[in-house]
């Protein structure tokens, strides 16, 4: 599911493991987050009450890790 990855933090953690980029605190969750991510087949997969999934617009949603942080993503229906 996971096609591409635009934030070079997110990129260099889920390829290499490299939190440099990354806020210390939300690399457990942002890893959960993207294997999710790389395994789910739809938006319903995404859908857990502590990643606050909601949507934007068009086919845009977003995951929030805490208040500040979120993650943005597009899935295709």
């Amino acid at each position: 599911m996971l096609i591409s990855i635009k934030h070079l933090g997110l990129k260099r953690w889920f390829y290499n493991e490299d939190s440099s980029g990354l806020t210390p605190h939300l690399v457990p969750i942002i890893d959960d987050i993207l294997a999710r991510l790389n395994v789910a087949e739809d938006v319903t997969a995404m859908n857990l009450p502590r990643w606050n999934l909601h949507p934007k617009r068009g086919v845009k949603r977003v995951l929030e890790c805490e208040s500040y942080w979120k993650l943005d993503n597009y899935f295709s229906l």
